[in-house]
């Protein structure tokens, strides 16, 4: 059973949970409940306004058998995300998830993403799913119920679309969930070049380029929420693949085959870069419900395996990201450049790091030092002497090179684009 935490540590992961700060994130104010209907004893239907939506949204919320916020104690969280043409409805709906959760000590929270959403905020501007999930979603999550409010307490799966869905948000937010499950995900959205995305963001009216930009000129954007290519963030993540081949008695189903293609693509790079994961390829399947409740019963058990026994914040890690300023574990990264590219941050625990990319900026460690305290400070091969602030993180100037002009992946970019890699060694002044 899970313990209610000290008052400190909660008050302290609660206020970093209300201050998450997603890219596209426009507005301050949280999500505002506009109706609620209990469905059954333990699941309850809500609609919220949404900020960063500009719209009313629904969702699903299951709780234990027996919840009460009287309760001394804090329950995990499993954030459960729909495939394509389904809605929040979904996994209560077509699946046993009530019953089979019945003796769970877990609350499951079921969001809606549209028919085609893609998890992501559209460069149309048309929907900002990534930033309602992230930004208003979670924390409102841990405000509304006794949760535990932290990384430890929190997991995330999908099927289909939705298995991109957690896949993208836990290689783009590593440090908001101990593990990521995709069911057939369509994970790779390189596998010919996206195309499945267009299509279904038609069911949204959306036209081809409105969810990452259009391919050809802003193939960054679609790698920079991928997870094949962001693959690497995952390391410090619990990853569950599941698929089935597409092939029945009737013939193959190429849904799930195109997804079984996928799904090995991510399980290749993972293996390729030495991640542990789980890989379950369980041949003969196709793109539906009962795969999926399989795929669910056979995830739950670990997941609340991770939730009693969680593994600690990593001390060493490696992310990368398109995004100039971005935030993970404790670190923040402030890039000064004119176009998009990937930079990658490799954290080896308080001995320093490395960065890589163009361009200028600065890095704010986690607050892993002593506060006040001096510390030598070597950039490549010059060492300087920088105080640890009253909260113990050191703010460290970091110069990448002359920054690239043209947007990576375009073909300027490929001709003229150069990265560079900057070593920092951090050490304390008295030792």
């Amino acid at each position: 059973m899970m313990r209610r935490l000290p008052v400190i540590a909660l008050a302290t992961m609660l206020v970093a949970a209300l201050n998450f700060s997603p890219v596209g994130a426009k507005e301050k104010r949280g999500l505002e409940v506009v109706n609620q209907k209990a469905l059954s004893k333990r699941l309850i239907e809500y609609t919220v306004e949404s900020p960063a939506m500009g719209a009313e949204t629904k969702l699903r919320v299951l709780l234990p058998s027996g919840y009460s916020s009287k309760a001394d104690r804090d329950y995990p969280v499993v954030y459960l995300l729909h495939g394509c043409c389904d809605d929040f409805r979904s996994w209560s709906d077509k699946t046993d998830l009530t019953k089979h959760t019945k003796a769970m000590d877990l609350v499951v929270v079921m969001p809606d993403a549209g028919n085609g959403g893609w998890y992501t905020d559209w460069y149309s501007g048309a929907f900002n799913w990534e930033s309602y999930h992230i930004g208003e979603l979670i924390p409102w999550v841990e405000k509304t119920f006794d949760v535990l409010p932290a990384r430890e307490g929190r997991a995330i799966a999908g099927l289909s679309m939705g298995g991109f869905g957690a896949f993208t948000y836990a290689s783009r937010h590593p440090d908001l969930f101990v593990a990521a499950a995709s069911f057939s995900g369509a994970v790779d959205s390189n596998f010919q070049e996206g195309a499945a995305v267009d299509a279904v963001a038609g069911l949204d009216g959306g036209k081809p380029g409105d969810v990452f930009g259009p391919r050809a000129t802003d193939e960054i954007r679609w790698r920079g929420h991928n997870p094949w290519d962001l693959a690497e963030n995952l390391s410090t993540v619990d990853v569950t693949l599941r698929t089935g081949n597409g092939e029945s008695s009737s013939g193959i189903d190429p849904l799930e085959r195109g997804c079984w293609e996928m799904s090995t693509n991510v399980h290749n790079r993972l293996k390729e870069l030495g991640q542990k994961h789980i890989w379950d390829d369980y041949g003969p399947g196709t793109h539906t419900w009962p795969f999926w409740e399989r795929d669910l019963h056979k995830t739950l058990p670990r997941y609340l395996s991770l939730f009693e026994d969680p593994p600690p914040a990593p001390k060493s890690f490696t992310f990368r990201s398109m995004d100039a300023a971005y935030d993970v574990f404790g670190w923040n990264v402030q890039l000064k450049r004119p176009v998009l590219e990937f930079s990658k941050l490799v954290v080896r625990g308080s001995d320093g790091f490395k960065l890589t990319g163009s361009g200028s900026g600065s890095v704010s460690t986690a607050a892993i030092y002593k506060p006040g305290e001096k510390y030598f400070v070597t950039v490549g091969k010059k060492t300087s002497i920088v105080d640890a602030d009253d909260r113990g993180r050191l703010k460290i100037a970091v110069d990448l090179g002359a920054a690239n002009a043209f947007q990576a992946f375009t073909a300027p970019a490929r001709a003229t684009s150069a990265e560079h890699t900057v070593t920092v060694a951090i050490s304390p002044l008295r030792s």
